[in-house]
């Protein structure tokens, strides 16, 4: 026994750092595994930019009326889970508007530069394919061939804004599910265009596709009064 607790004694003197490193290292690990395991799968990504200040109970309901709206489990997971990516952006006016409510620490200019820069990144780089996006956050990502033409993947559903987008008001999930009432009348939706090397991206085709699938059957979404009276 005596033998024993001395061996244990100096592998720990020797040993020490090897051992606290090692630990430290199975830790973080096991933590990353455990949050990659437990973390939702996502069939369905909506980026919204806008001056909406969208709390975390209403971002909830806009995605479970998105769920609702989804046609198929597209990842096959036996789930159909949506994903809200909320950025604040409004202009000197808005932003001193709500600032009456709202706390500068929380909601400042530099938070809004951090948005902008966040969303422009994500156009080029992103997850999100189904943009909710306010008419002041769309010239410019437009202009420089963020988003898919509207004619390019056959979506004719609501009041067009350009070739690229409708408004969010005029499709009739919106106007059915009040969860969408948070969003200004100045929203607009599109698709982002995905970009696809010479060698092809079959898993970027895929989501998009996806996207474009989910979109179009919101859109053809009826409340069920009018479905009724057909």
């Amino acid at each position: 026994m005596k033998k024993i607790k001395e061996k244990i004694v100096n592998y720990w003197y020797y040993y020490k750092w090897h051992t606290l490193i090692v630990l430290f290292f199975a830790v973080v690990f096991t933590v990353l595994i455990v949050q990659m395991v437990s973390r939702p799968k996502y069939d369905i990504k909506i980026l919204y930019a806008g001056p909406a200040i969208i709390s975390d109970e209403q971002s909830k309901a806009i995605c479970e009326a998105f769920s609702q709206l989804m046609p198929t489990d597209y990842d096959g997971n036996g789930e159909k889970n949506a994903e809200l990516f909320s950025l604040i952006i409004m202009d000197d006016e808005q932003l001193k508007e709500a600032n009456e409510t709202y706390s500068d620490y929380f909601l400042n200019r530099g938070t809004i530069n951090d948005n902008r820069e966040t969303l422009t990144m994500n156009t080029l780089a992103g997850d999100y394919i189904i943009y909710l996006i306010d008419i002041n956050c769309y010239a410019d990502l437009r202009d420089n061939s963020a988003f898919a033409k509207r004619e390019d993947y056959g979506f004719d559903a609501g009041t067009p804004y350009d070739e690229y987008a409708v408004y969010l008001n005029s499709l009739d999930f919106a106007e059915f599910y009040t969860a969408f009432d948070v969003f200004p009348d100045s929203t607009l939706v599109c698709i982002k265009r995905v970009q696809v090397n010479e060698d092809g991206d079959g898993k970027l085709v895929e989501a998009q596709q996806n996207h474009i699938d989910f979109l179009k059957s919101a859109a053809a979404f009826k409340a069920p009064a009018e479905q009724e009276t057909e």
